[in-house]
């Protein structure tokens, strides 16, 4: 699994930068939504969560390689951000489970 940390540009969450290079061979950070996490030495906030995308493998043509892409905030634009609609859904899910 390769890793790449994207931060949003603003809390619209419609567009990213990559930050740093892509990690080979990690797995996802423990850092959960809204916890903070230390990269490439600055502080952001996860800001969604994480996605996984196939790839073709950049060593191995007739392979292919997944992208564990983390979103970051910075914090002082995390104030900013309404709930992710991922999350928004996991928790009203987990509500009805709680209730049935």
């Amino acid at each position: 699994m390769i890793l790449r940390y994207l931060l949003y540009t603003d809390p619209s969450r419609e567009q990213t930068i990559q930050i740093g290079e892509d990690i080979p061979n990690q797995d996802q950070p423990h850092t959960p939504y809204g916890g903070e996490i230390v990269v490439e030495g600055q502080t952001y906030i996860i800001a969604n969560i994480p996605y996984v995308k196939m790839i073709p493998h950049p060593v191995y043509p007739d392979s292919h390689a997944g992208i564990l892409q983390i979103f970051l905030a910075r914090p002082e634009q995390w104030p900013d951000f309404p709930m992710s609609e991922a999350v928004k859904l996991i928790h009203e899910n987990n509500l009805k489970k709680r209730q049935n």
